[in-house]
């Protein structure tokens, strides 16, 4: 990928070494641990922050590394595949999303719940009531607020 911000390629390797290190052989990368890479790399090993994007998107789309947004973008694609027509997502895909997404970002579910409550906010879907009158009780205890852990 060819970039106008000349660096070290020392410098560079270290980046990649970081990254690397901050997967733990995960080879995922969540936005907190993104956060810090970029913060390591701009501060501490003087990359442009742009440059330090660039080096994290390469390692992703070689492959090496998923990084956290793509894994929400996948849960937003379950939550508007499973939802349907009728916009309404039961309780039981939406318990299977969040271990999903609990799984793939190392987070407790009581996050991931709030994270996908938030997905399925922002898209217009609602929970679909379950029992003899229909209850949605499972949907409004999670607290989106939760969410702000998960960012």
């Amino acid at each position: 990928m060819i970039h106008n911000d000349p660096i070290d390629q020392g410098v560079e390797a270290k980046l990649r070494d970081i990254i690397r290190i901050k997967t733990n052989g995960e080879n995922w990368l969540t936005k907190r641990d993104e956060q810090e890479v970029l913060t390591i790399a701009v501060e501490r090993l003087g990359i442009p922050l742009s440059r330090a994007q660039t080096i994290i998107s390469s390692e992703a789309s070689s492959g090496k590394l998923k990084l956290e947004k793509n894994g929400e973008t996948v849960v937003s694609a379950m939550v508007d595949a499973l939802a349907g027509p009728k916009r309404k997502l039961k309780k039981s895909f939406f318990d299977l999303i969040s271990q999903y997404y609990a799984k793939m970002n190392e987070r407790i579910e009581t996050e991931a719940q709030a994270k996908v409550k938030k997905i399925m906010i922002q898209q217009g879907v609602l929970p679909k009531g379950e029992g003899l009158f229909g209850s949605t009780r499972w949907y409004r205890l999670i607290s989106v607020e939760d969410t702000t852990s998960a960012n």
